[in-house]
């Protein structure tokens, strides 16, 4: 058996109890659970004096009531991905409100660079002014930018609202992690993280939906403006039930003492680094082309500001905002980039699914869609399986390796099978592509934070935040750019007997809209969907393959640990 390094201090009293006068929750030894977390692999027998040792140590149990708090951090979970679907929905026809179509994308890249410009930062943030501060911090600026997102008048102003939104949000998420992680043992932790993410799943579902409703019957404002009430509801509920008494060395901290521990200089290179690299993507999304000024300059700034980042957390920062000796941790790295790659590959073929159905079959865009309910209800089986399992057996491992070769199996089906006359048996295989995902979103994050020592476990919930949505950004840009490409070769090569200016003509009518497919001759039409076809197996190909690439680091890499303590 695995022996207890050492105990975990007095300073970690953010473990004990969350509601003031519960008895059954007071009543346990938080100071008492071992911190210790070794790989299994090495695990050795156990001396007498060592079972000793171990027999006297309390296994941390989760507090009476504890639900009632979870319900709270939920509401805000819920919100935040509401609001992410719900502008993907919305954000074309509010965009020709405005007269602003072609820019209407940014009301994504605006809130996803709120997300990324501040997701490292809540964990660090969170150690230095509390985790309930934070989470309230977070709470408001979201309404905060929803508030300034219904009154806006002109786009910019949307624009800003979205980034504040951004901001806000990517403190809802990460913070409840955060908090799931201290205050609950890690073997059930995967347990209450996927309830986490059956609640995002949800939102994610409904938001769609809700926001083409709102849009056609009250306006698009009210869609933003609802959440206001919402988000204020989670601010009262979390300030009502959530009880963290403050550690014992920080209580006494004055606010210009804790500000003067915030690392500004690597927050700062950090945020602008990958502000650029958002800007890069949005704009190699458009022009891919060393002759793009604004493409090449924030490609070679957000390089140039990532490595000034990386200077400042190893010989400048006192206290790093994502320290080097976490990120220099091989589970760690595995854990992130094996995230990293499954989301953005799922986006890329989530992003996909509608496309390939509305010009195979010629139904509309809400019908097609509908289809991918099939991968949010797999989405919340799978997380919720893993985290029964991992609660019930200790392992998660081999977990993570059953469901990466779930979703890698049926994304090579999809590539294989959906040649434009697919079937209800074929379009199933989005169930397990969805399923093996959402056992990995939890697996993951139970890897990481056995693998993270106590301290340093805000600080990695953060990181593991951040690769999703770099995940999600970078290689469902990717995907992308690889559709584009492969859409324009085999377009030339089935209108290859068209005359050259009439191609080019069809070409350029093919790949600004999907829509306008349908008006084309029945000859070229046919051409120009047996183009799209090949042109989303070359899309889904790669998926594939960085799902294989996934299950390589799992495989190799991937060290395991015990979940009885933590290190």
């Amino acid at each position: 058996m695995i022996r207890p390094i050492e105990d975990l201090d007095s300073k970690l009293s953010e473990r004990h109890t969350l509601l003031p006068g519960d008895s059954a929750a007071s009543s346990v030894d938080y100071s008492s659970i071992s911190k210790s977390s070794q790989p299994i692999i090495s695990v050795n027998k156990q001396s007498d004096e060592e079972a000793s040792t171990e027999d006297a140590t309390v296994i941390q149990e989760t507090p009476h009531g504890f639900w009632s708090v979870v319900a709270c951090l939920l509401i805000g979970v819920i919100v935040a991905n509401v609001d992410t679907s719900l502008v993907m929905a919305t954000f074309g026809q509010i965009g020709s409100e405005f007269g602003k179509l072609d820019d209407a994308n940014w009301m994504i890249v605006g809130y996803q660079l709120g997300i990324l410009a501040t997701q490292p930062m809540y964990g660090k943030l969170s150690d230095i002014f509390g985790r309930k501060t934070l989470l309230l911090f977070a709470y408001s600026l979201f309404a905060t930018g929803c508030l300034w997102i219904g009154t806006s008048t002109e786009f910019w102003h949307l624009i800003i609202g979205r980034v504040i939104s951004g901001i806000g949000g990517a403190g809802m998420t990460s913070v409840v992690s955060i908090l799931l992680n201290d205050l609950v043992p890690l073997r059930e932790l995967a347990a209450w993280r996927s309830y986490v993410y059956i609640a995002a799943t949800a939102g994610r579902a409904c938001g769609a939906p809700l926001g083409g409703f709102m849009v056609d019957t009250i306006g698009w404002r009210w869609s933003f403006l609802g959440q206001v009430p919402l988000a204020l509801l989670a601010i009262v509920m979390v300030s009502w039930k959530l009880k963290i008494p403050p550690k014992a060395e920080e209580a006494v901290l004055t606010l210009r003492q804790r500000f003067q521990r915030i690392d500004f200089l690597g927050a700062m290179t950090l945020a602008a680094s990958l502000s650029l690299l958002l800007v890069f993507l949005d704009e190699a999304g458009k022009r891919l082309s060393t002759e793009n000024p604004l493409l090449m300059g924030a490609g070679f700034g957000s390089i140039f500001l990532a490595a000034i980042f990386f200077y400042v957390e190893a010989y400048v920062a006192k206290e790093p905002i994502l320290s080097l000796e976490v990120l220099a941790n091989r589970d760690v790295i595995s854990v992130y980039s094996i995230l990293g790659l499954t989301t953005g590959s799922q986006i890329a073929l989530v992003t996909t699914i509608s496309i390939y159905f509305v010009i195979t079959l010629g139904v509309s865009n809400a019908n097609a869609a509908a289809r991918i309910v099939f991968g949010n209800i797999a989405h919340a089986a799978g997380g919720l399986l893993a985290g029964i399992l991992i609660k019930r057996t200790g392992r998660y491992k081999c977990y993570l390796l059953i469901a990466i070769s779930i979703s890698t199996v049926a994304l090579l089906l999809i590539t294989l099978r959906w040649r434009g006359h697919t079937n209800i048996f074929e379009t199933a295989y989005i169930f397990p592509a969805g399923f093996g995902i959402g056992m990995i979103n939890t697996v993951a994050f139970i890897a990481l934070s056995a693998s993270v020592k106590s301290e340093d476990q805000a600080m990695a919930t953060s990181g593991f935040y951040l690769c999703d949505n770099l995940g999600f950004v970078t290689i469902g840009s990717l995907g992308n750019a690889v559709l584009q490409l492969a859409l324009d070769m085999r377009l030339h090569a089935k209108l290859v007997d068209v005359p050259s200016a009439r191609r080019e003509e069809i070409i350029h009518q093919v790949m600004t809209s999907i829509w306008n497919i349908k008006d084309l001759p029945s000859s070229v039409r046919e051409k120009a969907v047996e183009a799209f076809v090949e042109a989303l197996q070359w899309d889904h190909g790669m998926s594939t393959v960085i799902y294989v690439l996934s299950l390589f680091i799992c495989v190799v890499f991937l060290r395991e640990y015990s979940l009885e303590g933590r290190r």
